[in-house]
């Protein structure tokens, strides 16, 4: 569904280039635009973060399945002719028990998968960014038309929003405490002509 859009995105653009010297952009139109980018940027931060934790708790579930296997096989070999023969069983068992606990653990939270979605979406909000920074760094004359890029990366943006995993509350607090935001948007919505007046108001209570 994304790519469909992304595919989109790019023949709209290329197809709605202004004639020369006309443009229909407004530091307004700019500043939105300019949003969704830094919205981009955020979700990119907190989905990369995301792919780094399931990577680090993969590995400290997977380590431990591996070293356990390997230990409780030379250990039932080791066992056969031992005196304390029932004593190594107990053992062997008690460790392929917890073997079989971090195993079902990993099967359950599925942390390799999370990781590999949440590196995709990375990617991708990253590629979103970057293509919206290109459209804001050329002249106002030089850009795909303001109505084109709204309308196609509006469309784009919904659709990584619904591709995207669920971020953990705690990774969106500390991305959100390391950048100074407070969510959503420190609870203000921007009026055309209004702005001054609402960045005065008291948010409601």
């Amino acid at each position: 569904m994304y790519q469909e859009y992304k595919i989109m995105t790019l023949t709209t653009c290329v197809s709605n280039r202004h004639p020369i010297g006309e443009s229909d952009w407004t530091p307004n139109l700019e500043n939105m635009v300019r949003s969704w980018a830094l919205k981009a940027a955020i979700q990119r931060e907190m989905h990369h973060t995301a792919a780094k934790r399931f990577t680090v708790l993969s590995t400290r579930l997977s380590m431990p399945v591996i070293l356990l296997t390997t230990i409780t096989s030379v250990g039932s070999f080791g066992a056969a002719d031992s005196d304390q023969y029932k004593m190594w069983m107990y053992i062997t068992g008690g460790l392929n028990l917890f073997s079989a606990f971090l195993a079902s653990m990993v099967k359950y939270l599925k942390p390799d998968e999370r990781c590999a979605s949440h590196s995709r979406m990375a990617k991708l909000y990253d590629a979103y960014y970057r293509d919206l920074i290109v459209q804001l760094n050329l002249a106002p004359e030089e850009r795909s038309s303001a109505e084109a890029v709204i309308d196609s990366y509006k469309a784009r943006l919904e659709a990584l929003i619904d591709e995207s995993p669920l971020i953990s509350d705690t990774i969106s607090r500390e991305t959100m405490a390391k950048n100074n935001i407070s969510p959503p948007d420190d609870f203000r919505i921007n009026i055309y002509g209004r702005e001054v007046e609402l960045k005065t108001r008291p948010l409601a209570t």
